[in-house]
């Protein structure tokens, strides 16, 4: 049975100071709107109430990876989000009044309510829980300080439908255009929907709704389901993932933002909007109705081929939304976008921070970095939780993971503006991949880095990762890199570690056989490779349509990389096509016998339809076939 306690609300709640001592909230031990089978959701706030269940505050986050839940070596949660929590529900004396709203004090809104230690052991006890039932479950749990134990106070089946992997994948996408975003918040289903706004205060205010607009109010509860009923989708103030209003959603399968703290005071009655929930984890509100794509994408008749079909992706979420295809592992993904959405500043920002004189700048950096010692270990924690994330998608298949190659003006988009960045007139031939990790002012930065990719390998567990070495312009640059990378515990061959090469720029042509004495497998990023050789940046305009992957001099330089690194014993994945999936440029790659091929994930499954192909056609006309793969 469900615990409720009445609460007293008040107007301006006092301020609380030990709301540490206990936390409350509810999990789901199914990633709900994914589907993905290994991970387990948990909201948490402060108090012993019940502020999270009813959607009254904007949680933690915290998100925990099953397989590792019971093996003491590894670190199981690959997710820490600290919602702001700017309230609790603290138990009273009164009978009368036995919850009393509270204001959480300053510090403690930006610290996460629970240790990780604390999180292991919950998830234990609702692993227990659903292995129990054998069903996923909705819980509801607390955490005593006092007694130093948790709670399961409710458990009930998950009603909402999961997606599975034999699903048919339903893909909604905003087409390339000037779009503009308005709000951020957790992503609850998958679908993305223009609308206008209805903007309802409370329940008294229903009147101001309309039938088919998209729903904005501060928070709700069952009582506001006739409203839902008849929304195109919601976005609320506060909740989190595992709330009431989210299972509401789900189990009308409408798309909702909630959590955004500000949607009330930022959205007008009657705005045109675009509800985005089409990437995990987080929704984007944007303005007005930008076009939409929608497609199905089945992948019961994918075929098995000789060479290897793995995912490029670029971002933990990208990773997730795209679990179901039938691949044999992540052959590239970049760790870009963590840093830009998960971390949000420079990593010499958090190095150099006594000589940031922008007190706004110091305040941000304060609130991210509030619940770890020293701020340094902000940056650590969030990319190797993220970099975990990747891994844990595709675990025990190989995960390759592509070492920071921001160039200097994509570091503009920071906190920091690109303070710490030297300003390049050209900055795709600048500072860039190892010439980045060498420079006198980044070293450290790097070195965080490295310690992030121990972390998440060595100390959470995930094995599986491989790296990649990207824009790597010499054989010195390359012995350097793998010697910083050795001196923070990756070793090559460790545990299984395998570090790739990148093949990007004509020296890496020139010199291959060379490089491939010191990396263990070569990966080809065709679109910067055909630049490179043809000296075109294809987002100049000069550049026109003299810009084609299968230019002859690009797929010789291809066919010399694969010759040169099979004769040096090492197997070639090839990548960064991105939509250019010409049936002669896979015939071509086919014919030269590359071992592997990282699709994007929207052309994975036509990708592979063309490989095979490639391949009957290469059978036909070629009986001793050299592809061994």
């Amino acid at each position: 049975m469900r615990i409720t306690l009445k609460t007293q609300e008040t107007e301006d709640p006092a301020p609380v100071k030990e709301t540490a001592s206990n936390a409350s909230g509810t999990l789901i031990t199914r990633d709900p709107d994914s589907g993905f089978p290994d991970f387990m959701i948990i909201n948490a706030a402060y108090g012993i109430n019940h502020t999270v269940f009813r959607g009254a505050v904007c949680p933690d986050e915290y998100r925990v990876f099953k397989p590792f839940i019971n093996q003491k070596d590894k670190d199981p949660v690959v997710e820490k989000i600290a919602g702001s929590k700017q309230v609790s529900e603290l138990c009273t004396s009164d009978p009368g009044s036995p919850a009393n709203q509270v204001m959480t004090d300053h510090p403690h809104q930006h610290h996460h309510a629970l240790t990780t230690q604390q999180i292991i052991a919950l998830a234990t006890l609702a692993m227990s829980a659903e292995e129990h039932a054998k069903v996923p479950l909705e819980i509801e749990w607390k955490y005593h300080a006092g007694s130093d134990e948790f709670n399961l106070t409710s458990a009930e089946k998950l009603t909402s439908p999961l997606p599975g992997r034999l699903d048919p994948l339903i893909v909604h996408e905003i087409e390339a255009g000037n779009t503009h975003s308005i709000l951020q918040g957790s992503a609850i289903g998958s679908g993305l929907v223009h609308g206008e706004v209805s903007l309802v205060s409370d329940l008294s205010d229903q009147d101001s709704f309309q039938v088919g607009t998209i729903l904005v109010t501060r928070q709700i509860d069952e009582a506001w389901l006739p409203l839902l009923e008849n929304a195109s989708g919601l976005i609320t103030d506060l909740g989190g993932r595992a709330c009431q209003a989210a299972t509401l959603c789900r189990n009308l399968k409408i798309p909702a933002i909630l959590g955004t703290t500000h949607a009330t005071h930022q959205l007008n009655a009657a705005q045109k909007i675009t509800l985005d929930c089409s990437q995990p984890g987080r929704g984007t509100v944007w303005r007005n109705h930008p076009p939409l794509r929608r497609s199905i994408i089945n992948t019961d008749d994918v075929a098995n081929s000789r060479i290897g079909r793995n995912l490029s992706v670029g971002s933990p979420a990208e990773a997730l939304r795209w679990w179901q295809l039938p691949a044999e592992g992540i052959g590239m993904a970049s760790i870009e976008a963590i840093i830009t959405n998960d971390i949000g500043v420079h990593p010499m920002a958090l190095l150099r921070y006594d000589e940031i004189t922008d007190e706004q700048l110091r305040l941000k950096i304060d609130q991210l970095t509030a619940p770890f010692e020293f701020r340094e270990d902000f940056y650590i924690d969030q990319l190797a939780r993220g970099i975990a994330r990747i891994a844990a998608v595709s675990f025990p298949k190989p995960a390759v993971i592509r070492l920071n190659d921001f160039t200097s003006d994509r570091f503009n988009h920071l906190l920091d503006r690109g303070i710490f960045e030297p300003l390049e007139d050209n900055p795709k031939l600048g500072r860039r991949g190892v010439a980045r990790y060498l420079s006198p002012d980044y070293r450290e930065a790097f070195a965080l880095e490295c310690r992030a990719l121990n972390q998440a390998r060595y100390q959470m567990g995930f094995t599986n990762i491989a790296l990649a070495v990207p824009f790597c312009r010499s054989l010195r640059g390359a012995r350097e890199t793998l010697g910083i990378l050795q001196d923070h515990g990756l070793h090559r061959g460790k545990d299984g570690l395998e570090i790739h090469l990148i093949a990007e720029v004509p020296s890496n042509i020139v010199l291959c056989h060379e490089f491939m004495t010191l990396f263990d497998r070569l990966d080809i990023d065709l679109d910067t490779l055909a630049q490179m050789i043809l000296s075109i940046d294809p987002e100049a305009p000069a550049a026109g349509d003299t810009f084609d992957h299968a230019d002859p001099a690009v797929m010789e330089a291809l066919r010399t990389l694969v010759d040169e690194a099979h004769r040096s014993g090492r197997k070639v994945t090839v990548f960064g096509l991105l939509k250019d999936h010409r049936p002669e440029i896979m015939d071509y790659l086919f014919g030269v016998g590359i071992d592997a091929f990282a699709f994007e994930p929207g052309n994975f499954v036509r990708g592979c339809h063309q490989l095979t192909a490639a391949e009957r056609l290469y059978d036909t006309t070629t009986p001793n076939n050299p592809n061994t793969a």
